[in-house]
């Protein structure tokens, strides 16, 4: 079966960004004056939203979790978004996809504008 089109997700899928977004959790959590989360709490990051993560995971206050977010993108924007990798055999498998004429689609709860450096940094965009 040929298929004509392709929708992938970004993050876990196509690029590992797990390392950028540790960081930036850690950039917040050590400007806020908290200890730094273990492992498997900062894997907890990788996914749901962050107003969501920070209050739940961390357990901190709406108002807390709101100045993490805040210093979580300041950092994410300045170096975390370029301390990722695309997973191995990506590149090539868009390659090949685009080759064979399938339309491809990226859905990422992201924003835009880190979704786009990850594109442009990895040249994986259309």
């Amino acid at each position: 079966m040929k298929y004509q089109a392709v929708l992938f997700d970004l993050d876990g899928t196509l690029v590992n960004s797990e390392p950028g977004i540790w960081q930036s959790v850690l950039y917040a959590t050590r400007a806020l004056g908290l200890p730094d989360p273990p492992a498997d709490v900062l894997h907890a990051f990788f996914g749901p939203p962050l107003l969501y993560s920070f209050e739940t995971t961390l357990g901190l206050t709406l108002e807390k979790a709101q100045q993490a977010v805040e210093l979580y993108r300041a950092d994410y924007a300045q170096s975390g978004v370029y301390n990722s990798c695309l997973f191995g055999g990506v590149k090539q498998m868009l390659d090949a996809l685009r080759s064979a004429g399938v339309a491809m689609v990226i859905a990422t709860s992201k924003p835009e504008r880190f979704a786009r450096i990850f594109l442009e940094q990895f040249q994986i965009g259309g």
